[in-house]
């Protein structure tokens, strides 16, 4: 058994009382319908990504040295929400063709787990799986809702056994963080269902979030509904020291943080500022150098590097990442080896992408534009791969061309994290050697694109 250490940057979780000695998890199972192969183990916000290998008999058993954390589980179709510290020792098992209904978790720690499980079918009930017609709702109704939501959440929360106190203590906030971040979101979502961007809600709407005390490290490293807020807070901190001083919004976000007392909070806040807007800023350099002096933390620093350096590899002129076997529409195969000798435009979206689905008749322009030249319109979606029937049907229904793939392990594909992917649509275009041109090419709405592309030896 092998001894993997995750540095923990997911959130904090507690369950019941183990041993303080030790500071691993054990992580075992069976797959049924699982091959010699992997599956992953990832932080909720893909901060990390570990390999667990699995046996010819679908096996698999790891120890693995980590904080208290939730994580996501994931073969390559199925997806498994855990909540994990040290001392748990968790067994699954399930069959790959039936997931939903032969999943069992159990073992130490599994409670935690259980309940995460309970919680969302719960959310998803009260929800009714229909989140558009509540965010159509006034304000007054809105709130009437997510109150009956919050109270329904707590009794299910306090009626489930085998938790400790202190985790359901951690949970009641949580819940509370995750109403309020409801609330949070509710102006610009019912602005956009009713289509009047002229919308605000009223002064009183949001006057719980003036009572939060966005300082607290435990419901941070605990909740990621605290830490939406908490980053929604200093965001608009950020945005006023940008507009009067007049400096750039990474910088404007660097001094608003540097305000927060924990280092906890701050160092964290860093390294995603750091790791999610590195890609969209003309000068790297300068982002890199002002995020590395904002902190201490040789880890931080260490990560953020490593992010710059990925990015600096995928300059123009370097060979592009690859991949290999990909599904096409047609029931077979593609990789990126078969389609090296042309130039090709790639198109990473999802059909759960609005900005993405916008695109489509102005790709599809294009397309005609150069339809004769020796470029190659490919699309890569990181839909989820049991999702591949929606993916087929979106195509037909908006009549795509050029050669329509789906990725084998949707965010978590290595083509998607080699390229540093962190928002879709994103578009990449490569010469016919392999070379990438832009790893961040312009959109097909984009005037810019036509221009790049008629300065280019198309033939």
């Amino acid at each position: 058994m092998k001894k993997t250490l995750i540095l923990l940057t997911a959130l904090a979780c507690f369950g019941c009382k183990k041993d303080a000695s030790v500071n691993y998890a054990i992580l075992s199972g069976s797959i049924v319908g699982q091959n010699a192969g992997q599956i992953s183990l990832s932080s909720s916000e893909r901060i990390f990504d570990q390999i667990i290998s699995v046996g010819e008999d679908g096996s698999f058993n790891d120890s693995i040295e980590l904080g208290l954390g939730y994580y996501v589980l994931n073969d390559g179709i199925n997806t498994t929400y855990l909540c994990l510290g040290s001392g748990d020792n968790i067994h699954i098992t399930y069959n790959k063709k039936d997931y939903k209904n032969t999943l069992n978790i159990k073992g130490i720690g599994s409670e935690k787990t259980k309940y995460l499980s309970v919680k969302e079918k719960t959310l998803n009930h009260l929800i009714n799986y229909d989140l558009k017609s509540i965010l159509k709702l006034d304000e007054s109704d809105f709130k009437i809702k997510f109150d009956h939501i919050k109270s329904v959440l707590k009794d299910t929360l306090s009626s489930f056994e085998g938790l400790s106190d202190k985790f359901k203590e951690l949970e009641e906030r949580n819940i509370n963080y995750e109403i309020l971040s409801r609330y949070k979101i509710y102006e610009s979502s019912h602005a956009r269902i009713i289509k009047d961007t002229s919308f605000k809600v009223s002064d009183s709407f949001l006057a719980e979030l003036n009572l939060i005390n966005y300082n607290l490290v435990e419901d941070f490293e605990f909740s990621s509904k605290y830490q939406y807020l908490v980053k929604s807070y200093y965001r608009e901190i950020a945005k006023e020291i940008s507009r009067k001083d007049s400096i750039s919004k990474y910088l404007a976000w660097i001094k608003a943080i540097e305000t927060i007392p924990s280092e906890v909070i701050r160092d964290k806040l860093i390294y995603d500022n750091a790791i999610n807007e590195i890609t969209f800023v003309n000068d790297i350099n300068d982002f890199y150098n002002q995020h590395i002096k904002a902190t201490s933390n040789e880890k931080v620093r260490s990560r953020i590097k490593k992010v710059y350096d990925k990015l600096n590899s995928l300059n123009p002129g370097n060979i592009s990442p690859s991949f290999t076997n990909y599904e096409n529409y047609n029931g077979s195969t593609t990789s990126f080896e078969d389609l090296k000798g042309k130039y090709i435009y790639i198109d990473v979206w999802a059909t759960w992408c609005a900005p993405c689905i916008a695109e489509i008749p102005y790709l599809k322009k294009i397309e005609k534009k150069y339809k004769n030249k020796n470029i190659v319109f490919v699309g890569i979606s990181i839909d989820k791969i049991n999702n591949r029937e929606k993916w087929k049907k979106m195509i037909d229904q908006k009549e795509l061309n050029g050669i329509q793939l789906i990725s084998d392990n949707d965010w978590n594909s290595d083509f998607i994290k080699e390229y540093l992917i962190n928002g879709i649509p994103r578009y990449i275009l490569i010469d016919p050697e392999g070379k990438i041109i832009s790893s961040d090419a312009p959109r097909p709405s984009d005037p810019n694109l036509e221009e790049l592309l008629d300065t280019l030896k198309l033939k």
